[in-house]
């Protein structure tokens, strides 16, 4: 996928999280289907973090990422291809790593839903604004690491927040308390 569709696929995902959250009553926010689950809000607290996270990278000195973590030496993984491969690491994923890691949310509670929320609307527009930073080749040059799936390229890494907002909606579409 070119940088040039990359923009409206960022889009169309944040949209989607946004919209979700917007059709929701406070309480939604908070809920939690059973004991082991994350409340709707810790879901959106989650994909602040991960949306931080390739917000820094993009942010980082290109150099400095060739420094620390190499250049791509590999061939870079399509949006479906790593669609697929995340869904392998997550069947495979072990209870302790799913709820312990840096992008394991906090107890929220309704009071952090508008800051959570516009601080997510931030992290997208300033995604958007330093990938013009990066040119076609950059962005499959240069990785940075995943949690999971181990070093990606920095295109990789935006198709990954991509399906990560959309994966993240359907979780709630499919348990999580709604109002139309």
């Amino acid at each position: 996928m070119e940088k040039s569709a990359l923009v409206p696929l960022l889009n169309k995902s944040f949209d989607g999280v946004q919209q979700w959250y917007a059709n929701q009553n406070d309480l939604n926010f908070v809920y939690r289907p059973s004991p082991e689950k994350w409340t709707a809000g810790q879901h959106a607290l989650h994909l602040l973090k991960s949306a931080a996270a390739l917000e820094k990278v993009l942010r980082i000195n290109k150099w400095f990422l060739w420094y620390k973590f190499g250049k791509n030496n590999r061939q870079e993984r399509d949006y479906i291809g790593l669609q697929k491969r995340y869904k392998q690491k997550l069947e495979k994923a072990s209870p302790s790593f799913l709820a312990n890691n840096d992008f394991s949310p906090d107890e929220v509670t309704v009071e952090d839903k508008e800051i959570i929320l516009n601080k997510l609307e931030q992290k997208r527009e300033r995604i958007i604004k330093n990938m013009s930073r990066w040119n076609e080749g950059q962005l499959s040059t240069f990785v940075a690491p995943h949690p999971a799936l181990g070093k990606m390229t920095i295109r990789e890494l935006i198709y990954f927040i991509a399906f990560h907002n959309d994966h993240h909606v359907d979780v709630l579409n499919n348990g999580y308390l709604q109002n139309s």
